[in-house]
């Protein structure tokens, strides 16, 4: 390996970095929410335990939270902490970074050809 490949890929993994960095502390920020502001037993008395609806539940809980794969875990573990069925915690950890709107333009930041084929499979230009 030459210099140059290692340039490239220390270049790379840098700025895979730089983008992932911002949505884990957002959602270290939301699991932290969690758990100041919701109350544990309004939490887990509001989740179904039929384990099919639990993962619907999580999914809808998925598209509302903010946050990508990167920072889905933090939050899907606050749940878990929390006591919620974790069906509703898998079914977050799935939804939050396939449906989420906010991290619909996200993928395609570094390299432009990704966001090129992204934008066709979402249908948008």
């Amino acid at each position: 390996m030459n210099w140059t490949q290692l340039n490239s890929a220390f270049t790379l993994f840098l700025s895979l970095l730089v983008e992932a960095v911002p949505f884990l502390l957002l959602g270290v920020l939301f699991s932290g929410l969690l758990q100041f502001f919701v109350d544990e037993r309004k939490l887990v008395r509001f989740m179904p335990r039929n384990p099919f609806l639990g993962a619907l539940v999580g999914s809808c809980i998925g598209f509302l939270f903010p946050v990508c794969e990167c920072g889905n875990v933090p939050v899907a573990r606050r749940l878990l902490i929390q006591g919620v069925p974790s069906s509703v915690a898998i079914g977050f950890l799935l939804a939050a970074p396939t449906i989420n709107p906010i991290v619909f333009g996200q993928p395609g930041q570094p390299f432009e050809t990704s966001q090129n084929w992204y934008s066709c499979g979402l249908g948008v230009r």
